[in-house]
């Protein structure tokens, strides 16, 4: 065999197919899987150029030949590399024309057979899916009858993911036999698929016992999967087609999916998807004698069948009190109406919306009455003499409003039906359908539900409407309680964050915060519930906290923001991470609107020592999702002097502790957030030049070496903010000169004019140069790094030269200063490893099991825990923390100047370099790549020299 040159991927390609025709070669799942998906995307320029050429098709001819001698892995790859093939009309009738015709009819007609691995089967129901994808496949699988044994691979069993791709097959052909108006082949395949129905005559059969209702589910289910497959091409309901009357008018589906869900009573799984294809069918029908006008409005006689059809399901379901299955029929209509319309629903007539007959509000509101039956039987049994709850009795009106009659009804009679039942355990079934309905949901529907959770989480507040702690016996909570609280607070944060919640449509929204405040006072709450609490304050007091008097008046004493702090300070020093990592998201925002928007919140987080808290948490917390909110908190509060006070009392050192997180935190995270501190610190406070000048040099050591390129592009952050100032320290306002400033130097007032601009220019970036930022810069372009680095890198740099273009600046620059980049060099500092057993920086030594035992037992304090983990924290000043900072690990030996920063700036298309990297960061992952891999390209001869790190 002659050698190829395997430098482009033709002869890649055929050096692939000479490979696996060997009987004894195995294809790795791996790449196989690899090179399907690499050449079914089609983004490659080498899928791009192979699919222009006929060498694909013709290597396959000649492969099919031989495909019985090959390994079955080779053989999948085969079926599977033919079905992509086959989309092209062209490439299949070039195949098909071949002798390789009569193996695929032979496979497909043995595709059925019990010897066939799942493997096979898939790959062969792929390549019929590449038939039926135009017309030319559709008529060869009419032709050799091939279709049928694929059909009635579902009344086997088979594994879950052949009848996926039966079921996709099936319902495609049937739409493609729509298409080409085939009636005739479309009643043999309906006659295949509704075998297991029509061959039952449900009619005369009286009873049904439980075994036979089993045996009958095993064959219907299929059946029923096929038949929901079709309506997944929705959009050909909205206009008359052929299927569909075929199948309501000539088979009557209807008819026989009532009759069996009548006589199949106890199966639920049979029943739900008949309720389901019930309602598919009543739209299809309304939809097929009375198709929409232009505009696709709906009318009162295009809902009617509809409603009809969902709630008799209602008032069926209601008979056999089942209240779950209501919920299900319910939440899958609501699915259903949605795929159908889209989310904001249909463009209904004046007509239906002046009755109100809104269908997408009818299905939630049914969904909601379990919930407002719960806290109404729930709030009669605890205190039968309480007073009429107004809010709640007007929100329900709001809701029997937006119903229409029946609704009312069908929500009277299952309230009826939960009063005999255990009303917490619908409720709490009913909670966790509306919170899979997140992507089925419009905002009306939100705010509907939400209203209701709002009302629902109110009846957990252990204070009374006078504000009096309610009897223990009252607000005990039991798990189940409990776990309809979690869940109605996690799809109220649900809401919050996915639906636009406004007081205008729930002024509820506004209440909120205070009910949630409320609920926290509980004890034994479970974490998962405080942190959804947790965040959804951070949300209202973020989105909802209004700023009404906000800067004449302090909190109000006794209101929900009056004990804000103290509440905070609790949770911050909760045993469960992600209970502190709430909390200090909370805390973050607090100290943001303190800054401007709620100065007086100011106070209370002085008060209640919560920077302090949240800095320890950054320097000692043991989980580094905690430490890295601590930190945000802590670059909030650099814009507040009180705060920064408060903590340079206790931690005068703070910023050589932060440059040690920066230095030697093992969390890239944490590190991140490190700069970002340094970063607000820089720009809001003032710093002695002694720390300015450490800072300097670890946000260049930083910039150049840190292992997570996420750090290095925060450092170059920090970088464009010196710049920032020293252009602003030059009269620069926002990139801008105005026509005149005061000159510090003179104390005069300058006009700035081109020249003035460009001296003053130069003057910067000199001193960006002696900084060196210039350095970081240019060593980050023209190093081997990250290319999210080069492209921050690159954008500061020509935000620099475009104003130097802008003010004629260049000119101003000494040529004479400009240097080769290759002397250009840093050193490499030794680390100061701390020795062996020890922390990187000193610690308190952690308390012994035994002491925290002997510590339960002699506290008399409710929040002994907290006390315990602020021990643990260690709040209180490290005693022996005055080492000094550690050297930053390179120092820069010879800075840019600002000629040569220029000069290397012009020198390159670094667009382009950029560009090039990201193409060879996809060629690594190209058809080409996967080729050589398979190949082994990468193989190198024996005595030949090589790198053993040369590898990608």
């Amino acid at each position: 065999m002659s050698v190829i040159d395997p430098g482009n991927i033709a002869n890649k390609i055929k050096l692939l197919f000479q490979k696996i025709a060997d009987p004894n070669y195995i294809l790795d799942n791996y790449y196989a899987d690899g090179l399907i998906n690499k050449i079914s995307t089609k983004e490659d320029p080498d899928i791009i150029a192979l699919e222009k050429l006929t060498l694909l098709s013709d290597l396959l001819i000649q492969a099919l030949e031989k495909i019985d001698e090959v390994h079955i892995t080779v053989q999948v790859f085969l079926v599977r590399l033919c079905s992509l093939v086959f989309c092209h009309e062209l490439n299949f009738v070039k195949i098909i024309s071949t002798t390789t015709a009569d193996q695929f009819k032979k496979a497909l007609n043995e595709i059925n057979l019990p010897d066939k691995k799942p493997s096979v089967k898939v790959a062969y129901l792929e390549l019929a899916h590449a038939f039926i994808k135009h017309p030319t496949g559709v008529q060869w699988l009419i032709r050799t009858s091939s279709w049928e044994n694929i059909i009635r691979l579902t009344s086997g069993n088979q594994s879950v993911f052949v009848l996926r791709q039966t079921y996709k097959f099936a319902s495609i052909f049937l739409w493609q036999l729509n298409d080409l108006g085939d009636e005739d082949t479309i009643k043999k395949v309906l006659d295949i698929v509704l075998q297991p129905i029509l061959s039952n005559n449900f009619i005369n059969v009286l009873s049904v016992t439980a075994e036979d209702e089993a045996q009958h589910s095993r064959v219907l289910i299929p059946m029923m999967h096929t038949l929901m497959d079709l309506f997944t091409q929705c959009s050909r309901l909205k206009r008359p087609t052929l299927l569909m009357n075929v199948l309501l008018n000539h088979y009557k589906i209807t008819n026989h999916l009532v009759i069996m869900k009548d006589r199949i009573a106890h199966e639920k799984d049979i029943n739900f998807l008949a309720a389901k294809l019930l309602f598919w069918l009543s739209i299809a029908r309304t939809l097929l004698d009375r198709p929409l006008d232009k505009e696709e409005v709906v009318q009162g006689f295009h809902v009617v069948d509809v409603a009809v059809t969902y709630f008799n399901l209602m008032t069926e379901n209601i008979n056999k009190r089942c209240p779950t299955m209501i919920l299900d029929i319910s939440n899958a209509c609501n699915v259903i109406w949605s795929q159908m319309w889209g989310i904001k629903g249909p463009k209904y007539s004046e007509d239906l919306i002046s009755k109100g007959i809104i269908l997408e509000q009818q299905f939630i509101l049914l969904q909601l009455v379990p919930i407002i039956t719960y806290m109404k039987t729930s709030a009669m049994k605890n205190d039968p003499n309480k007073m009429i709850d107004k809010e709640l009795d007007d929100f329900v009106g709001k809701c029997m409003d937006l119903g229409c009659e029946h609704t009312s009804r069908t929500a009277y009679a299952l309230r009826d039906v939960m009063k005999t039942m255990d009303p917490l355990a619908v409720a709490l079934q009913s909670v966790k359908r509306l919170s899979c309905l997140k992507s089925s949901l419009n905002d009306v529907q939100a705010n509907l539900i939400f209203q209701t959770l709002f009302y629902c989480l109110r009846e957990y507040d252990p204070a009374d409407e006078y504000g009096e702690w309610k009897p223990e016996e009252l607000y005990e909570l039991s798990l189940e309680r409990s776990m309809v609280m979690t869940y109605v607070m996690d799809t109220i944060l649900l809401l919050l964050n996915n639906f636009k919640i406004h007081w205008s449509e729930s002024i509820e929204v506004i209440c909120l915060y205070t009910i949630v405040q409320s609920v926290l006072k509980r004890q034994n709450l479970s974490p998962k519930f405080v942190v959804a609490a947790l965040k959804v304050q951070t949300f209202t007091i973020k989105n909802f906290l209004p700023p009404n008097l906000s800067l004449l008046m302090e909190a109000t004493s006794g209101s929900s923001l009056s004990d804000i702090g103290q509440r905070l300070h609790r949770r911050l020093l909760d045993l469960n991470w992600e209970v502190r990592d709430s909390a200090l998201e909370l805390l973050q925002v607090c100290t943001e609107i303190s800054f401007m928007k709620f100065p007086p919140m100011q106070k209370q987080i002085v008060d209640n020592n919560l920077i302090n808290v949240a800095a320890a948490i950054a320097l000692n917390d043991h989980q580094f999702y905690a430490q890295a909110s601590a930190l945000k908190c802590l670059a909030a509060a650099t814009k507040v002097n009180c705060f920064w006070e408060k903590l340079k009392s206790e931690y005068p050192n703070i910023e050589d502790r932060l440059i040690i997180i920066l230095k030697e935190n093992q969390e890239g995270l944490v590190r991140q957030e490190a700069v970002n501190v340094l970063c607000e610190i820089y720009q809001n406070l003032k710093l002695s030049p002694a720390f300015t000048d450490t800072l300097l040099n670890h946000m260049i050591s930083t910039a150049l070496t840190d292992f997570h390129w996420e750090v290095q592009i925060a450092a170059l952050k920090f970088w464009r903010v010196v710049i920032h100032r020293q252009f602003s320290e030059q009269g620069m306002l926002d990139g801008t000169f105005p026509p005149v400033t005061f000159s510090k130097e003179t104390r005069k007032i300058v006009t700035l004019n081109t020249e003035e601009c460009g001296r003053r220019l130069v003057k910067a970036m000199d001193a960006l140069s002696s900084l060196g930022c210039l350095t970081v810069l240019l060593k980050l372009l023209q190093d081997d790094v990250e290319t999210e680095i080069v492209k921050t890198s690159l954008a500061i740099s020509e935000e620099m030269l475009d104003i130097l273009h802008k003010y004629n600046a260049l000119e101003f620059l000494n040529e004479s200063d400009t240097q080769n980049m290759n002397n250009i060099t840093i050193e490499v500092t030794e680390d100061a490893k701390p020795e062996k057993g020890q922390d990187a920086y000193p610690r308190t030594a952690p308390k012994s099991s035994d002491d925290i035992i002997e510590g339960i037992l002699n506290s008399d304090d409710m929040n002994l825990l907290s006390n315990i983990y602020q021990q643990h924290l260690s709040l209180q000043p490290v005693e022996n923390d005055t080492g000094a900072v550690p050297e930053p690990k390179v120092k820069v030996l010879r800075f840019v100047t600002p000629s040569t920063f220029v000069k290397y700036l012009k020198s390159k298309n670094f667009k382009a370099i950029i560009e090039q990297r990201r193409q060879w960061n996809d060629g690594i992952r190209s058809l080409s790549s996967l080729l050589d891999d398979v190949l082994g390209i990468y193989e190198i001869s024996e005595g030949e020299d090589y790198n053993t790190m040369d590898c990608y």
